[in-house]
């Protein structure tokens, strides 16, 4: 990725437990948090994260922006050169991916996190979304 590109980050389990004003003194930040925030605050781009905050939520931290979740559906309509998607491949479900956008599965597990609020997904299905990435 160049110095000018745009990289947004989609992530499901980091917006319930981070509160990026503290970042390192919130409960429940360990590995995958800790990974967003470290990998993201040492690059050249652009980063802006998406997490579960009220519609309207912003804050900049580390050259880190971080914006609520609600708010991707208005501002996708100009989209970033990059998505990255943190951990959850099934972030495809639940957010509008613009063709004209790479999209990158940054995996902190073994195996991309084949879990769908509380369901496990097939692999037939997480292969056909992988096919995106």
């Amino acid at each position: 990725m160049d110095k000018q590109s745009d990289v947004w980050v989609v992530t499901h389990y980091a917006g319930q437990l981070i509160e990026p004003e503290n970042i390192e003194g919130s409960k429940g930040v360990f590995g995958s948090e800790l990974a967003l925030l470290e990998v993201f605050k040492r690059v050249s781009f652009k980063v802006t994260v998406f997490i579960s905050k009220p519609t309207g939520y912003h804050f900049e931290k580390y050259g880190i922006t971080w914006k609520s979740d609600e708010d991707w559906n208005h501002l996708i309509k100009n989209p970033p050169k990059h998505i990255v998607i943190s951990r959850y491949l099934v972030s495809m479900c639940d957010y509008y991916m613009p063709t004209s956008c790479k999209i990158w599965l940054w995996v902190h597990d073994t195996i991309p996190h084949p879990a769908y609020q509380g369901i496990q997904l097939t692999p037939s299905f997480c292969r056909n979304m992988s096919k995106r990435l």
